[in-house]
């Protein structure tokens, strides 16, 4: 795979304390790496120096190719301005250069799409944490980026939004943009990541591949007395969301034509069918990083 950026031997100091030891790693073109490690391991500084708001104190982060990267930035934490979404957002298109006409476009699409429409004039010092985190990733993907990070992206925000993101990100993933993020939640791990980098103490400590294993997600509707039990009995389901009226399964590639007769013979309906790549952690692809292995599940 093709580097989009380096990462040589990166440290920082904070008040003579060390946060991040001799980092060295690469982020591949259209490569999604999920970032895991404690609090305090040095994540957060280390993805504010991907993005160049931070400087190391020692070691080089820089592209392998001629024009400029284009990097967006979603931080864990967004203030409660005393704007509006379309205010905020508007400002921010225009930063990056945007046409007014395709910025409210795109405004419209994205409140559209996160659910908050209705509150486009609202002022956002009186959102939830969970509506900032909503317009704090609007304003990462207002315009494609090559690079795109995510501080938590999850964090704060309800089921429905957070299964709104996943499918987001994964369109993204589809568009060839390159991710690198933090996140507590292992499903979105296991549906995005192509690579998990472990940090301990500001050191990298694994640096693990995902073998990639197709399946399929089908969106259907149940009866009203279908049970818990009964969906688990589906040959083939690996696991199932319950979504609002309806329910989507995980089945492996090769059951799908029986999960499918399974749900139309239950008096089910499908609504949707659609590929996509399972990541499973396993220990033969574990690299050993200073004569140590560590097991990330």
């Amino acid at each position: 795979m093709e580097d989009l950026m380096k990462l040589e031997h990166v440290s920082k100091d904070f008040d003579h304390k060390q946060v991040l030891r001799d980092v060295t790693f690469s982020i591949g073109y259209k490569e999604t790496i999920a970032l895991l490690g404690a609090n305090g391991s040095g994540k957060s500084t280390l993805l504010r120096i991907i993005c160049g708001l931070m400087r190391p104190s020692s070691g080089k982060v820089h592209t392998t190719h001629a024009k400029e990267t284009s990097i967006s930035y979603v931080p864990e934490r967004f203030p409660k301005l005393r704007l509006t979404p379309h205010e905020y957002l508007l400002s921010m298109g225009q930063i990056q250069g945007m046409r007014k006409d395709s910025i409210n476009q795109r405004i419209n699409e994205l409140m559209e799409q996160f659910g908050l429409a209705e509150a486009v004039n609202r002022r956002m010092h009186n959102f939830s944490k969970g509506m900032l985190q909503k317009v704090n990733i609007m304003q990462a993907i207002l315009t494609q980026p090559d690079l795109l990070v995510l501080d938590e992206p999850l964090s704060g925000l309800d089921v429905a939004s957070q299964q709104d993101l996943r499918c987001l990100l994964q369109e993204l993933k589809g568009l060839n943009i390159s991710m690198i993020l933090t996140s507590h939640e292992s499903v979105l791990l296991e549906e995005l990541a192509d690579r998990v980098i472990s940090l301990e103490e500001g050191r990298v400590v694994s640096n693990t591949l995902q073998v990639q294993q197709s399946y399929v997600i089908i969106q259907c509707r149940f009866p009203a007395d279908r049970s818990t039990f009964e969906l688990d009995q589906i040959r083939g389901v690996v696991k199932w969301e319950k979504l609002e009226g309806a329910h989507r399964l995980y089945v492996e590639n090769e059951a799908t034509d029986q999960a499918l007769l399974t749900i139309l013979n239950s008096g089910g309906s499908v609504i949707s069918v659609n590929t996509m790549e399972r990541k499973e952690w396993t220990a033969s692809d574990l690299i050993s990083v200073n004569g140590r292995e560590k097991s990330l599940v």
